[in-house]
């Protein structure tokens, strides 16, 4: 978690290891430490103009909203929902996919049936 906390703070993300399936479900309860500072941390993240930053912020945002009990109203609240609609239209082609995919998980409300 502090290698994931230190990589967010230098406002560039990179596909790796922290950015998998596997790493939201073993950590996804430690982001609501210190008010969801570092989901604040990945929103901000969404304004990048890295376009690589901007798709891992996406997924993790996604990530964080499928695991985390109530995520999705906690995502709209901090504005996420907002901010990633309007990258659905961005340039880049992965950060399209990845804010359709973000999108399509604030908008899920049952994912045991979703394979």
């Amino acid at each position: 978690m502090e290698r994931y906390e230190k990589e967010l703070r230098t406002g560039t993300l990179n596909w790796g290891l922290l950015h998998t399936d596997k790493f939201w479900k073993d950590n996804f309860m430690t982001f609501e430490n210190k008010d969801f500072e570092l989901i604040r941390l990945l929103i901000d993240l969404l304004e990048s103009d890295d376009s690589k930053t901007v798709a891992v912020a996406l997924f993790d945002l996604g990530e964080f909203v499928r695991f985390y009990p109530n995520g999705k109203h906690i995502a709209k609240r901090l504005g996420a929902k907002k901010v990633a609609m309007k990258l659905m239209t961005h340039e880049n082609a992965e950060v399209q996919k990845q804010a359709l995919q973000c999108i399509s998980k604030m908008m899920v409300n049952k994912w045991e049936f979703v394979k």
